[in-house]
């Protein structure tokens, strides 16, 4: 695995590889910093389920009453 970080200041830039890389399918993927802070705020932010927090006690289900039209 080969990770690295840079400024470019060019549109081009010359990647060197590994010797063990060479005949082997490799991927390539870049981004900035700015999107992958962006995509880790939205992935950590969590749900929220504290709605849905209902007390059942005492509640009595009347089939017939939700029958009913």
């Amino acid at each position: 695995m080969l990770k690295t970080s840079f400024t470019p200041s060019h549109e081009q830039y010359l990647l060197r590889l590994p010797r063990n890389f060479v005949g082997k399918k490799v991927e390539v993927i870049a981004y900035t910093e700015e999107e992958l802070k962006t995509e880790e705020t939205a992935r950590q932010q969590p749900l929220n389920f504290l709605a849905l927090n209902y007390s059942t006690k005492g509640f009595r289900f009347d089939r017939d009453e939700a029958n009913r039209r």
